[in-house]
């Protein structure tokens, strides 16, 4: 879909859907009981957890080929203080409010991110198609299956 639509405003809706469904965990919990939590966390887990490879191909979409691996490292690290600070923001949460707290930071955080890709899209043109590589997919391969540069000069040593 991202590849039809504005990346950005598709993780806008991702963050807003993922974002709703964390603050009706945060204010209704209690009385949704098990299995209603549990499908609404479905919906948390569909957008929160899907749209780093979004943001990935964005970032990707704006990047000269050059930069790409410079780029990803940034993302990665980026990812990285979050696995840090997430953890940390969460605990202070639910320390004042329990789950309550954990699902309201989590809701507030992701409806702001939709916010500010909503205010991006107006601030900044989307690339344009030509700048985006055409979609293909990529199978996982295992290694055995890639076959060895010739050239290799310690393959020569075992033939």
């Amino acid at each position: 879909m991202s590849d039809r639509i504005e990346r950005r405003l598709v993780i806008a809706v991702l963050c807003a859907i993922s974002g709703m469904a964390a603050m009706v965990i945060a204010i209704f919990g209690r009385s949704l009981g098990e299995v209603g939590v549990m499908m609404v966390l479905v919906v948390w887990g569909a957008g929160a957890l899907t749209f780093f490879g979004l943001c990935v191909a964005h970032a990707i979409d704006r990047t000269p080929k050059g930069k790409i691996p410079q780029v990803m490292s940034g993302l990665l690290f980026i990812w990285a203080g979050g696995s840090i600070v997430g953890p940390l923001l969460s605990g202070i949460a639910m320390r004042g409010a329990g789950a309550t707290g954990l699902f309201g930071l989590s809701g507030l955080l992701l409806i702001l991110l939709a916010l500010i890709m909503v205010w991006r899209v107006s601030a900044r043109a989307a690339p344009e198609e030509h700048q985006q590589e055409d979609w293909s997919p990529i199978l996982p391969t295992p290694l055995a299956s890639v076959e060895l540069d010739p050239r290799n000069p310690d393959r020569e040593a075992e033939t």
